[in-house]
């Protein structure tokens, strides 16, 4: 049983003080055993708060990435599920934190002693619902497509 990506943050974001993006994608890698090449993380670099600014929150670009890497049979385009994943994260997101950009997070959620753990904690909690959600769907399609 995979862990929760929640169960693997610190380590990358107190621990490594990676950015929220950076964060996100190696937290996922690791509970999800995607076997990311872990130097990969310096493609999520630029990501961090809301791609510098205050846009769209690194951490859900993170699970995108997360999300793609697992997801994305050949190209983004050939993966029809995958958009669909992520439109229920991004909404999800929206939805239940009121907002998907850095800047409104921030004033909602960063403390000056969190910084923005308890932001991004939040939104991978999203991510492995969505998550786990997919894999359940994919399997039992699997099982529909063996079965006699």
């Amino acid at each position: 049983m995979s862990k929760n990506v929640q169960e693997c943050l610190m380590t990358y974001y107190k621990g490594k003080g990676m950015n929220c993006a950076e964060t996100t994608l190696l937290a996922a890698n690791e509970a999800w055993n995607l076997e990311i090449p872990e130097d990969s993380v310096k493609l999520m670099g630029g990501f961090g708060g809301g791609m510098g600014s205050g846009n769209v929150c690194g951490a859900i670009s993170g699970g995108i990435a997360a999300l793609s890497y697992r997801f994305v049979k050949e190209t983004g385009h050939k993966s029809p599920e995958l958009m669909r994943y992520v439109r229920e994260y991004v909404l999800s997101v929206q939805k239940e934190m009121g907002s998907i950009n850095c800047r409104d997070l921030h004033i909602q959620y960063a403390t000056a002693e969190e910084k923005c753990y308890l932001t991004i904690e939040q939104i991978v909690k999203i991510l492995d619902q969505i998550y786990k959600a997919a894999c359940y769907e994919l399997n039992n399609e699997n099982i529909q497509k063996d079965a006699p």
